[in-house]
């Protein structure tokens, strides 16, 4: 069983690395990998079915992407592109990841986008085109779901200690 995984660990990450025999160029291209229950975003859908795979193809930026702010738990970044493409962020992908993309132009309102395993370990967000800001947050659902119990546990506290100390019997004085 040992040897099975390893042999298909080696077999994504050379089809992660190589692309039709050829190393591929990870700063020209990128791979999303997009589990079974993540909505694609029709965009990129689109986008997808109308274009191949090769460099000609990528979107350009009108200019680079610039980070305006960016915390542990927050990241804010400003990307302008001329069509459709992928934002990808250097940095580990996790779960609890959510991206909103603010949208400079009135006449498309702010909206959620998805947070892309890209290239294996990284994050990736579709991006239609024109000016935008990206802000991902990190939420664990874990971590909420762990504060609200401990929230509950400490309002309910003071009423646990009110009844133990009524029930508790009294002594008589000698």
């Amino acid at each position: 069983l040992r040897t099975q995984l390893r042999s298909r660990w080696y077999q994504h990450v050379d089809a992660l690395l190589h692309h039709d025999g050829a190393p591929r160029d990870l700063r020209r291209s990128a791979v999303v990998e997009i589990a079974a229950t993540q909505q694609v975003p029709d965009t990129m859908r689109r986008a997808l079915a109308q274009h191949s795979f090769s460099t000609a193809h990528t979107a350009r930026h009108k200019q680079p992407p610039r980070i305006v702010r960016d915390d542990p738990l927050y990241l804010e970044i400003a990307a302008s592109l001329d069509r459709p493409g992928l934002l990808v962020i250097n940095d580990a992908y996790a779960p609890g990841w959510h991206a909103s993309i603010l949208s400079n132009d009135a006449r498309r309102p702010n909206r959620a986008a998805a947070v892309l395993r890209t290239n294996g370990i990284m994050r990736g967000i579709w991006l239609p085109a024109g000016h935008h800001r990206v802000v991902l947050r990190y939420r664990p659902g874990g971590v909420v779901l762990g504060a609200a119990i401990s929230a509950m546990a400490w309002l309910l506290l003071p009423g646990w200690v009110l009844i133990s100390i009524r029930r508790r019997p009294r002594r008589a004085a000698p």
